[in-house]
């Protein structure tokens, strides 16, 4: 048996990096037609540290046509170090569907070690907004059958077919 001691050393370089683990909504679920705060943890993962670069937000994957929704500017990031970068983002549309996020699409880290933990997505839900409906069945007179000059009263039952509630939903009878 031979035994070699030696020291190991090695330059990582520098390394940004995203993950889906480190995405945030707030709020979450987002709520269609309101503003969401989209954010992610960026980690410099190497033993060098990073200058300015800025993380992409996108709705859907930016390689198949997703739009972009916002840019947060980044300062430069030490070796082992970590900052969020977060977006303000207004929801124009309600169903399920992944945000990306890309760190350093320009390329500005010429020498990041790799760039395969430059991109991250999470799914998003969000809520629709209130939509009322009224149905012709769920009129009712009473009395059933008035006569002219009698008081009656017309209720009215209004059901939200939307994915958010709604107060004070003030509903007007016209003639």
């Amino acid at each position: 048996t031979a035994t070699v001691d030696f020291t190991v050393s090695a330059t990582a370089g520098l390394n940004l990096a995203v993950s889906y683990l480190d995405m945030t909504y707030a709020p979450n679920p987002a709520l269609e037609g309101s503003n969401l705060a989209v954010s992610v943890l960026v980690r410099n993962v190497g033993d060098i540290a990073s200058s300015k670069f800025n993380v992409h937000f996108y709705d859907r994957d930016p390689e198949a046509g997703g739009t972009s929704i916002g840019l947060a500017s980044m300062e430069a990031l030490p070796a082992g170090a970590s900052a969020t970068a977060t977006i303000q983002w207004e929801v124009t549309s309600a169903d399920r569907r992944p945000i990306f996020v890309v760190v350093d699409p320009e390329g500005t880290q010429a020498t990041e070690s790799t760039r395969e933990d430059n991109t991250a997505f999470a799914f998003l839900t969000v809520v629709s907004l209130p939509d009322f409906a009224i149905s012709p069945n769920e009129l009712v007179l009473s009395p059933s059958f008035p006569s002219p000059g009698d008081p009656t009263t017309l209720t009215v039952k209004v059901s939200n077919l939307g994915g958010q509630s709604a107060n004070n939903v003030v509903v007007s009878l016209f003639n």
